[in-house]
């Protein structure tokens, strides 16, 4: 599976995540808190570099010479959020809906992408594409990448954090050239 390069967010998609991360964080920070755990600042920068690369993948999309549907900047009561696509563009008459899920580049643990055991995508995945992407910044600048793979097939392990293992399910960078056998 390639690593793919992915265009910027321009100004305009920045100042709209950081307007988003500033806010959602209010709607149901207790359940953030539960995923992430880190203190507030550190919440809302994580869904401020997660919006931001559903807007680099849109971009790529476009840039791909598709036309994805616009990213969601709406903000939902708890009881409204749902495990839905991020954006979905039509391909030889097929939609296929991008789940993008990002990671920061961590030497502590592999990079990896956690997904709540009970996402319908990963159970029954139906034209459903995974854009897992990697934050990676270093003193040189950005050099933050993605993979496009199928849901249908990538390999699922236990999140390396025992405290995880009981609600997530994880995908291992090094592992998604590795398909589950289906048989």
């Amino acid at each position: 599976m390639n690593k793919i390069i992915l265009p910027a967010a321009s100004e305009y998609q920045l100042k709209q995540c950081r307007i988003f991360a500033d806010y959602v964080i209010d709607t149901n920070e207790s359940v953030y808190r539960l995923r992430g755990g880190g203190n507030r600042d550190k919440l809302i920068e994580d869904i401020y570099s997660g919006k931001v690369m559903e807007c680099r993948v849109f971009n790529k999309l476009e840039e791909d010479g598709l036309k994805p549907s616009p990213i969601d900047f709406s903000i939902y009561s708890k009881r409204r959020k749902t495990f839905d696509a991020d954006t979905s563009a039509r391909i030889d008459g097929v939609v296929w809906k991008y789940h993008v899920k990002s990671c920061k580049h961590s030497s502590k643990y592999p990079n990896s992408w956690l997904f709540q055991k009970q996402d319908k995508m990963l159970k029954k995945p139906d034209k459903d594409a995974l854009v897992l992407c990697v934050i990676k910044e270093t003193d040189e600048g950005d050099s933050s990448y993605c993979y496009i793979a199928d849901a249908e097939g990538v390999k699922l392990s236990e999140p390396v954090i025992p405290f995880l293992r009981n609600t997530k399910i994880a995908i291992y960078e090094k592992d998604l050239n590795q398909k589950i056998d289906t048989q």
